[in-house]
This record gives C-alpha cells, structure tokens and sequence, in this order.
C-alpha cells in the first residue's frame, strides 16, 4: 500500500479550466492528483485505488451530488471537499461531506482543507522560487534580472510592462502556475501598483499572494497606502545601482529561505 502521502487526491470537476487550475495548485503544494471528468469515472478509480481525499463539484454529467457521495462513502472514508457554488452542500451531514469551499475558491484554502483534513503536511518543494515582476522600465527590469542571476537563489523569473497584464495573467480564463511571490512597481500604466493591489486582495484566487512593493517612492503617504492594502512589504528601489542589486538580492533571500511560504511548504 503507498504511503499516506503518496496517495493521490481524487478530483471531480467536469470543466476542463478548472480542472487544470486544481491541478496546479496541488502541484504547486508537491501533491498528486487524480483527475475525473465525472462521477461514473471516480467511482471506476475509486475500485482498487485509495485516495488521500476526494475534491468534488456538486453538479456533474451522469450520476451527482447525494446519489454521487453516497456512493463514494460506500466505497471510501477518505475526506470529501465539496466544490460548488451553490448551498445544497451545506445542508449535507459532516458523515458525508467534511467541507464545503464555495466557488470562486481560493486555491490555498483548498490544499490547506485537504491537507488538515487528511492528516500530515504537504510534502517539500524543491523547486526554483516563481518571481513575478510588474516592472515598466525596462531598466529597472533589466537590473532587478541581473541582480537575481548574480544571486544564489534559484529563481523563475517572468516580467510583465503594465498594471492590467497582471491581472489578466492571474485572473485570466486560462488557468496559470500562481508565483511564490510578486514584484510589484507603484507607478505602473494602466492600472498602478495600489489598483492592482485592490483586485489581487479582493479576488479569493490571489487573496493571499505575497506582494512586495519594489518603488522609488519614500513618500509615508504611499507606504501607508501600500499596507492599508494589505502589501506584505514595501521597499525602496537605492538609486545606486550597486545597492539595487543588493536589495533585490535581500528580498530573494528573506522569501526564498526565512519565511516559509504556504505552496512551498514541507
């Protein structure tokens, strides 16, 4: 029998797009997934396999809610997280279903539910730490580039001109890996680093992204602003380039090794 870690989580969801974005938050937490169009297919798995927990719609092609869980607790105990929009789980006995995460869910909120629920932790990630930087002066961006390579934390690090383009890279129809943390300039076109701040914190998606904002400005007004918004840090960008370099390699550092980030977590 594999280890309890090892067992996969069973997902139900018959939209392709949100399959795919649960799969990569479980991926993104180090956990396998078992992905199901619909019921008659997770109870095809479910005959000879073990999940760690089961995450499930409520409204599905073929067999679904009760008549579906019912027939998944006739067939397993592992943990079942309901995935809907509607109010009818609720109503449901903790016997059959142990959470109920409406829709739009935030993807944390699902692995920690699962991981609780299931016992133990998620397992380490050894991965390169995700970097997003919102940065419009391409010099700017090309120091905050060099200071990171010079580094020694490894790094994916993507860059993005403009307020909106993140947003519609994280908030998008097209489900994307979510990065471990967001550089964030203040001055930005199209939508400014306190906007964009606003839709991150205001979506459950992108609620509990780690944000630092990487500016020029020392105006206290700004800062202020920047954590009544809920930004987790804000630093100033040092006019010599040498001090740049170092402060962008501070920041990697304290996010890569001191704190411990919730997708990254072992």
């Amino acid at each position: 029998m594999p280890r309890e870690d090892d067992r996969p989580i069973l997902v139900i969801e018959d939209d392709p797009d949100h399959r795919r974005l649960i799969e990569l938050g479980f991926e993104m937490a180090g956990l396998r997934c078992v992905l199901c169009p619909d019921g008659d297919a997770a109870l095809a798995w479910l005959d000879g396999n073990t999940p760690r927990a089961i995450v499930s719609d409520w409204r599905l092609p073929g067999v679904h809610g009760p008549p579906l869980f019912d027939a998944l607790r006739a067939l397993t105990s592992a943990p079942l997280v309901l995935l809907s929009a509607y109010e009818t789980g609720d109503r449901l006995p903790p016997s059959t279903v142990s959470a109920h995460l409406r829709k739009p869910f935030d993807m944390q909120a699902l692995v920690d539910t699962v991981i609780r629920l299931s016992g133990g932790c998620a397992p380490a990630v050894d991965r390169p730490l995700r970097i997003l930087l919102v940065e419009d002066n391409p010099a700017d961006a090309d120091l905050v580039r060099e200071a990171l390579a010079d580094g020694t934390v490894p790094h994916v690090l993507d860059v993005l001109g403009d307020g909106e383009a993140i947003i519609e890279r994280l908030h998008g129809d097209t489900p994307t890996a979510e990065p471990d943390l967001v550089l964030l300039d203040l001055n930005l076109p199209r939508l400014d680093g306190f906007e964009v701040l606003d839709r991150l914190r205001d979506d459950p998606r992108t609620r509990s992204l780690p944000v630092v904002m990487l500016t020029t400005s020392d105006d206290p007004h700004d800062v202020d602003e920047a954590y009544r918004r809920r930004v987790n840090a804000f630093v100033n960008k040092p006019f010599e380039i040498d001090r740049f370099i170092e402060t962008v390699q501070d920041v990697a550092i304290y996010w890569d090794r001191v704190v411990v980030l919730s997708c990254r977590a072992g």
